[in-house]
């Protein structure tokens, strides 16, 4: 009621702002009439026929909000009789809804781009022509020529045209029909397509289809044949069973397949060179829809070749751009201007192809093995050959290996490779060192000395330039004698070049500073305390070599590591004390009270608490 008499309110409000010249229809102030009628059940005594006036609908409804008043009143005091009940409310129920998705919606402005650009993947202008076996790069054809050639083989049987030909990398020819057509009004006349395209070795096998989106799915397990081969040669030569031979197996042995459209044979996902390797891999089912899909992955499995199958889907990503030549991610070999390199790390993975022992290999190393063989690559390991030990010296293992590609044997580029168990620096790997090229020598350092660059401010670097420009000067003849020759002796290059190195260094000894010693370094290290080292790491290398072998340490080469340990030990204290007594000999009277601190140490003791 109260809900009611508000709304006639805003309604009275709202008539009153109106203009009384304002003027409205008849069956307005009948609906009026009406509201009235049914909320107070009387009549209008003299109802008037016509009503130009906002006064009368003013007075009409001025009469129905004082009726509506009175009701109120009466049902306010009407006494009650009944027991007080609780009240509920009487709203709109109003639902939780859940948070509107982040998930990024798809730009309607790049979808719309993507299905008005024919040359877009799947889009409904194109035609692939493939053939079984693709013509040369030099021998595809494209471009106007090919495209009047194909319109007008087809001008006297369709109104349909094409207006562009590429080639994919695959091989497969892409006819991109006239925007008035579709893929599908050239698809009956793929012959005469395929004529014009193809040269008559190439007509030999060839299918047409339209560009359409494929789903696929993964069958792990599959039998390979490579049991049945009996003979090295066909291994060799042997790439995994045919395609027709999978695919009739397939739907000879599984009923449920008869409803699944393939749009392509199955295929291996292996390389054939992995799968000679293998007995059983993967291949790949190419069907037509999601649905499809759908129903073979709740299948979940399939009987080919004697023995059980597994049905997973397929993750559609793209192959990763790494260069066989340099290493490189951003390119193909194909494409690459780089000089060859090898690849070589801690793979931390053990096979009988470079391990000692031949113990089973792990999954991870399977992958290693043909990640090598599809990309050519050689393994400079010699088998057997450590590159691991323990420090205690009861373990050895060969967990660094080097790969290098035939361009990189074929050139040199990987020479000298070997393990060097000189440069471990106190680490439980050898070091692997090989050269880039046979030829070239390394550069010593010929001033037996080491500057501080890093601390150069800039008024020192421009002292050195002034320094070095001075005694480039000083030697202009010999780099004026070299500009005007055409063809310089060696002698002439050799002595330019040693000019050049003194005038570096003279403005270097001049203004920067030379290094310091670390403050960690041992001045009283030799070559001795080398050598007794070095025979400590040579007698750990004995002791894990002979655990390696027998499975047991030999007490006698324990021995001798204790033994080398405690002679080298006793070298160092030795070689410590003929350091301090020769450098108290060189010291100066006022310096000699500092030698008192070396003893003493570095006091670290907390102060406890208050």
């Amino acid at each position: 009621m109260e809900e009611l008499g508000l709304a006639l309110d805003k309604a009275l409000y709202a008539l009153k702002a109106i203009s009384v010249h304002a003027t409205f229809p008849t069956d307005f102030i009948d609906k009026a009439t009406s509201v009235y009628e049914k909320v107070t059940g009387s009549c209008l005594k003299q109802p008037q026929p016509t009503v130009n006036s906002n006064q009368d609908i003013v007075s009409v409804l001025t009469k129905l909000t004082r009726e509506v008043e009175d009701l109120k009143r009466t049902h306010t005091n009407q006494p009650t009789s009944q027991p007080p009940r609780d009240s509920y409310a009487t709203g709109p129920v109003i639902k939780p809804q859940s948070r509107s998705s982040t998930q990024p919606r798809p730009n309607p402005t790049l979808e719309t781009r993507r299905l008005n650009n024919p040359m877009t993947r799947h889009h409904p202008a194109r035609l692939v022509i493939q053939p079984v076996s693709p013509p040369p790069p030099d021998q595809r054809f494209s471009g106007k020529e090919i495209v009047d050639i194909i319109n007008s083989s087809l001008k006297h049987k369709t109104k349909a045209s094409v207006v562009a030909v590429k080639w994919n990398d695959k091989g497969n020819c892409i006819v991109i029909a006239h925007p008035a057509f579709t893929a599908e009004d050239l698809l009956p006349y793929n012959e005469e397509i395929a004529k014009s395209l193809l040269d008559r070795r190439a007509l030999d096998g060839w299918s047409a289809r339209p560009d359409k989106k494929w789903y696929r799915v993964l069958i792990h397990g599959v039998d390979t044949g490579k049991s049945d081969v009996d003979d090295i040669q066909d291994l060799n030569d042997f790439q995994g069973r045919p395609a027709s031979e999978l695919e009739d197996e397939l739907l000879s042995q599984n009923p449920f397949m008869a409803g699944v459209h393939l749009m392509e044979p199955p295929r291996w996902i292996a390389h054939p060179d992995t799968l000679r390797q293998k007995v059983h891999s993967s291949i790949i089912l190419t069907v037509s829809s999601q649905e499809e899909v759908d129903f073979l992955l709740s299948v979940g499995g399939a009987f080919m070749f004697g023995r059980y199958t597994t049905i997973k889907r397929y993750q559609d990503t793209k192959p990763v751009k790494q260069c066989t030549t340099c290493w490189s991610f951003d390119h193909f070999s194909a494409r690459c201007t780089s000089s060859p390199r090898c690849r070589s790390c801690d793979w931390n993975l053990h096979h009988p192809l470079w391990s000692a022992n031949d113990c089973p290999p792990s999954p991870k190393a399977e992958m290693l093995v043909d990640w090598t063989l599809e990309n050519g690559l050689v393994m400079l390991n010699e088998k057997g050959t450590p590159t691991f030990f323990s420090h205690d010296g009861r373990s050895l293992s060969t967990l660094d290996l080097t790969f290098a590609n035939h361009a990189a044997v074929t050139e040199e580029a990987v020479c000298n490779w070997r393990v060097d168990r000189d440069l471990s620096c106190d680490s439980d790997h050898f070091a692997l060192t090989w050269s880039i090229d046979r030829a070239s020598h390394p550069i010593n350092n010929v001033t037996a000395q080491k500057y501080r660059w890093k601390d150069v401010d800039r008024d020192k670097r421009m002292a050195w330039k002034a320094k070095y420009t001075t005694e480039i000067n000083e030697r202009r003849w010999i780099f004026d004698q070299l500009a005007l020759s055409e063809y310089p002796s060696p002698q002439t290059l050799e002595i330019a070049a040693n000019e050049l190195q003194n005038a570096i260094m003279a403005a270097t000894k001049a203004h920067i500073p030379v290094r310091r010693d670390s403050k960690h370094a041992r001045p009283w290290w030799s070559n001795d305390l080398s050598d007794c080292l070095q025979d400590i790491r040579d007698l750990r290398h004995a002791a894990a070599t002979v655990r390696s072998i027998t499975g047991d340490s030999d007490p006698d080469t324990i021995r001798l590591i204790k033994t080398a340990r405690n002679r080298f030990k006793r070298k160092v204290r030795v070689a410590k004390k003929k350091w301090i007594e020769e450098e108290l000999q060189k010291a100066d009277p006022n310096e000699v009270w500092n030698f008192a601190k070396w003893p003493k140490g570095i006091r670290q003791y907390p102060t406890p608490a208050i």
